[in-house]
């Protein structure tokens, strides 16, 4: 990332997110060009130290990588069903879950290499606990996905994987006419940028008619939102019959009319999405003197942040 900075020769250290990162200063151009670690969220913390003080920046618009991997366990280890071919991956009690900040939505990516066309592996949790699948030629398209199988981390799995029994592993496989070769975490690095967050409780009058972000769409533009963007409502249900009219910000148009019924509010983790289109921006950018950028109204639903995704 470069930007351009006064006095940049006094520079001592460059921080993203308290991450200490390489930098370099030209005193020609007055820009400062330094390093975006691959975890850095969309909306991140610049901290700039010189040898007569510091400054810090918050809330830095930076293009996330979007997801990173990192290995935890690597072989290649060939698969049998007794002794050395039942292969423990990863360390017992998952230190290296601890230590990366695993969390629910991350991803264990085990990678396998068949040696003969009768392969077959069976995935267990690493004390022979659950049995996660038995894949082979015949149930699963190994090819497909690029020789790897994947498991999708929830809060249980996580509590399995990081409670150490003095044993083990993280995972364990077994199985014939196969190695496998790499146990992997995958993280999926936030690309949103909040705008708003509060806890507002949606009702059918004037006090639960909820304006969100400001007349004009300023944070839109502050934070770079085009074309294609996404602006992110998350909502907070308090009852079975939570309902949501989710409109634009001046009684203009009705997006969406959201309830148990029609819309998987648990899927999408408790967000509606409205796609930016022209139209739509130059709407959420003109200013009128009232209103917000949407509005949402409802009942047994509260309104708990509003996100942009760049």
């Amino acid at each position: 990332m470069s930007v351009p900075v006064k006095n940049g020769e006094h520079l001592t250290n460059v921080y993203v997110n308290d991450e200490e990162v390489k930098f370099v200063f030209s005193a020609k151009t007055g820009v400062l060009v330094f390093y975006i670690p691959e975890n850095a969220t969309a909306q991140s913390v610049v901290k700039l130290v010189s040898d007569n003080g510091e400054i810090e920046y918050k809330n830095v618009a930076v293009k996330p990588a979007g997801e990173i991997t990192t290995k935890l366990w690597t072989g290649p280890k060939a698969l049998g069903w007794s002794g050395d071919g039942q292969v423990y991956m990863g360390t017992d009690g998952g230190p290296e879950l601890i230590s990366l900040g695993a969390k629910a939505g991350d991803i264990l990516r085990i990678k396998f290499t068949p040696t003969a066309s009768d392969w077959q592996a069976q995935i267990w949790e690493g004390h022979w606990g659950t049995m996660y699948d038995e894949i082979k030629a015949d149930n699963y398209d190994l090819e497909a996905n690029k020789n790897c199988y994947y498991i999708t981390l929830t809060d249980e799995l996580i509590q399995q994987f990081t409670t150490a029994q003095g044993w083990g592993g993280i995972v364990l496989c077994q199985g014939q006419s196969m190695t496998v070769d790499e146990l992997a975490l995958i993280q999926k690095i936030s690309q949103e940028i909040e705008l708003w967050k509060g806890c507002e409780t949606l009702g059918w009058s004037a006090e639960g008619q909820i304006y969100l972000l400001q007349d004009g769409g300023q944070q839109l533009i502050d934070n770079g939102a085009k074309v294609g963007s996404k602006l992110r409502i998350k909502f907070n249900p308090t009852a079975d019959d939570w309902q949501a009219q989710i409109w634009e910000g001046h009684w203009g148009t009705m997006f969406a009319e959201i309830k148990a019924e029609n819309y998987d509010l648990a899927a999408n983790d408790n967000c509606y999405d409205i796609e930016i289109t022209a139209d739509l921006l130059q709407t959420f950018t003109t200013p009128q003197g009232w209103g917000g950028v949407v509005l949402t109204q409802g009942q047994s639903m509260q309104v708990v942040k509003v996100s942009l995704v760049p």
